[in-house]
């Protein structure tokens, strides 16, 4: 499946009560949830932190019943551990105004990201030889 293998891309799948019934490789490596645990317990309760769970619902239940998409932008989740996770999250709902709409979250870790900019690159390591 497609979403499996996207490489550094967390995936979460989750029904029209936040339960959660899809979970990917990388979800498990970003957020320390095995797919099992994560199965059909509310995605609030993994990756919320506390302060942030009544408008995630709240936003949840808005683009349910009124059609308002949640934004993409960046956010900081939290792993198994409650450590802080910051990621760019982007949702997507299948199937919207049925009985049974499917959200997916997709999250990319920020971090990773933010490193791989800060690391000099072979090609500046090389420059920078080459001015000495």
């Amino acid at each position: 499946m497609l979403l499996e293998n996207l490489p550094n891309v967390a995936v979460q799948g989750y029904d029209r009560n936040r339960r959660v019934i899809y979970w990917n490789a990388e979800s498990v490596r970003l957020y320390g949830y095995r797919a099992e645990e994560a199965a059909g317990r509310p995605v609030e309760e993994l990756i919320i932190p506390e302060p942030m769970r009544a408008q995630v619902i709240r936003n949840h239940t808005a683009w349910l019943c009124e059609g308002k998409a949640i934004p993409p932008g960046r956010l900081v989740l939290q792993d198994k551990q409650g450590c802080p996770v910051p990621v760019y999250s982007y949702h997507v709902m299948l199937d919207e105004f049925t009985a049974d709409p499917v959200m997916f979250c997709v999250d990319v870790r920020l971090d990773d990201i933010e490193a791989e900019r800060r690391a000099p690159s072979a090609i500046d390591m090389d420059l920078e030889t080459l001015l000495q």
